[in-house]
């Protein structure tokens, strides 16, 4: 559990390093818009990946991984309303040639707040041990 709690907090801490990009977002070039939604979209896959895995060893019979299931797939669906590509950005590793970086600027700071506080949310449900256990 604790490298998992570990990834959040870490994709957490990045997602709020671009929130507070010292660029002001009418002063930013294409460019610098582009690599820092690349940034982003990494650490949403962190997040997404993370609790995959962890899902991946739990039981899958209890209601609270069901619950988690269903936590990672609304979560992809929030990224994806600002990133339309994001499912197709599997890891680090693996970025599709020709890969689109396409965002929707008018609503990717709110949405990241949102985001933000949706994992930090789950790391404070990770932290007591809620999942896979009943009761």
């Amino acid at each position: 559990m604790l490298p998992t709690i570990h990834d959040l907090a870490a994709a957490v801490r990045q997602l709020n390093s671009i929130d507070r990009q010292t660029i002001p977002i009418d002063q930013r070039t294409t460019e610098q818009d582009g690599i820092l939604a690349l940034m982003e979209m990494f650490q949403h896959r962190l997040i997404v990946t993370s609790l995959s895995q962890l899902l991946s060893e739990l039981d899958q019979g209890v209601e609270s991984t069901r619950t988690l299931a269903a936590w990672i797939d609304s979560y992809s669906s929030k990224v994806s309303t600002v990133f339309p590509n994001f499912e197709k950005l599997e890891s680090w590793e693996r970025v599709p040639p020709n890969f689109d970086i396409i965002f929707d600027k008018n609503s990717i700071h709110d949405t990241r707040n949102k985001l933000m506080e949706l994992v930090l949310e789950m790391v404070m449900l990770l932290a007591p041990g809620r999942f896979n256990r009943e009761g």
